[in-house]
């Protein structure tokens, strides 16, 4: 609630700022209305998730092979938004029209959000360039056609910096809960950042030192209580299903495998030319599929072979921390090139969606241009003041780019941090002009 007053205190009487707005909501909801037919394995699933859950009240169901692979928010989200306008379950062509409308909800008020953001630090200059950035950037645009996490990830993730960076400044520990509450509910929709809130709470600690040891403590205390609170629920809930310990999905261990496997370069592609002909030797059923074309999950079933449900998890797990130190000890070049190649994957590619994959070199330059420029101007606003906001948007980023570094790396995994980055790096770029 505090997040939305003050956002509604930054558009009032700023009428740059409401038109920018209004042209972010117009090109989601044009590209909402333009999304493709085609869709990715991910949206398939989520999409189906979202129909059982509003048709059944069940997280699961027929045609959503181990539900808990993916992180209940945007399933929840697409639900709610279907009991408006219900679209029945089609396996063959699983869609929720409803759930467009959402994204396009959602992404319109992370502009309003990164704008608040950028005008506590540095006024309503900040402000407007954050929205301008936010509202125009083309991926941020098109993932309101795409039946996917990261507007809701993006959305709650800024909300949370808001209330955290707020609550340092003004020393009130209920935006810390607040903070804390809506770091639990970014985590159970990105379950990647689910030590995002390490983050937050190291962040607040240090810049709260000056009050006190305790008092830092304590204050760092109540963003990971508030956070650990939130995700209990549902981790109670899926590790009694599964009867092992879930923090919040099942997909860490084949992640983190397919992230650490130097054969396959740490990449899905790589992995299915590095294991797709023994798979395909075991398995007659896919004697004529391509190589590329090897479902993952057949792949993966191969390598934790004989290992099943919940097992299966735990093998990959342990078989991917095997192979970091493996690699990392025998074959130490080789190892940190990749993990650098995987890098450059998150920050340097400029992502189309889901199911298109590379892009055109002008927009592939611009788009390494702006995170130039966006970077520069969150160092320089670190470098002219100690704000909240701006070493907690640089806390998370350092901790999404080791997570892409040893987990499977791709450049929309950056998606949700990109509003938080271009109002940081507008409001840096304002104090470093103005010299303040």
């Amino acid at each position: 609630m505090a997040c939305a007053a003050s956002a509604a205190t930054v558009l009032s009487r700023r009428s740059a700022l409401v038109v920018t707005v209004a042209i972010g909501a117009l090109l989601r909801a044009v590209a909402a209305l333009d999304h493709p037919s085609r869709v990715s394995a991910d949206q398939r699933s989520y999409a189906l998730l979202a129909l059982h859950l509003s048709e059944n009240a069940r997280y699961g169901g027929t045609g959503v092979a181990g539900a808990l692979h993916w992180p209940p928010g945007a399933p929840s989200l697409f639900a709610l938004a279907n009991l408006f306008d219900p679209a029945r379950i089609s396996l063959r062509h699983p869609d929720v029209p409803a759930a467009y409308v959402a994204q396009v909800v959602v992404g319109t008020a992370t502009i309003v959000v990164v704008a608040a953001i950028a005008d506590a630090i540095a006024g309503r200059r900040a402000a407007l360039l954050a929205a301008l950035l936010v509202a125009l950037y083309p991926p941020l645009i098109l993932s309101a056609g795409e039946l996917l996490s990261e507007p809701l990830g993006a959305l709650l993730l800024a909300c949370a910096v808001w209330a955290v960076a707020a609550g340092v400044r003004e020393r009130r520990e209920g935006l810390l809960i607040a903070g804390g509450v809506l770091l639990g509910l970014t985590i159970l929709t990105r379950a990647d950042l689910l030590l995002a809130p390490l983050a937050a709470a190291g962040v607040v600690v240090a810049l709260s030192r000056a009050e006190g040891r305790r008092a830092a403590a304590r204050r760092g205390g109540i963003v990971l209580a508030a956070a650990a609170l939130t995700l209990a629920p549902w981790t109670l809930l899926a590790s009694l299903h599964e009867r092992t310990f879930v923090p919040v999905t099942t997909g860490g261990g084949s992640n983190l495998f397919v992230g650490t496997y130097l054969p396959g370069h740490g990449t899905l592609f790589g992995l299915k030319h590095a294991l797709g002909p023994a798979t395909r030797a075991a398995r007659p059923a896919l004697a004529h599929v391509r190589i590329s074309h090897i479902p993952e999950q057949d792949i993966i079933s191969y390598v934790a072979r004989g290992h099943y449900g919940r097992r299966e998890d735990a093998f990959l797990r342990g078989r991917g921390l095997h192979d970091l130190v493996h690699y990392a000890t025998q074959r130490p070049a080789a190892y940190a090139g990749m993990l650098v190649a995987k890098v450059g994957r998150l920050w340097l590619n400029y992502t189309r969606g889901a199911t298109l994959h590379g892009s055109p070199a002008p927009l592939r330059a611009a788009h390494i241009l702006l995170m130039v420029l966006a970077l520069a101007g969150l160092a320089l606003g670190i470098r002219r003041r100690r704000d909240a906001a701006l070493v907690l948007v640089a806390a998370l980023l350092g901790l999404v780019t080791v997570v892409n570094a040893l987990l499977v790396s791709e450049a929309r995994h950056l998606l949700p941090l990109l509003p938080l980055l271009f109002a940081a790096g507008a409001a840096g770029a304002v104090l470093h002009r103005a010299g303040r």
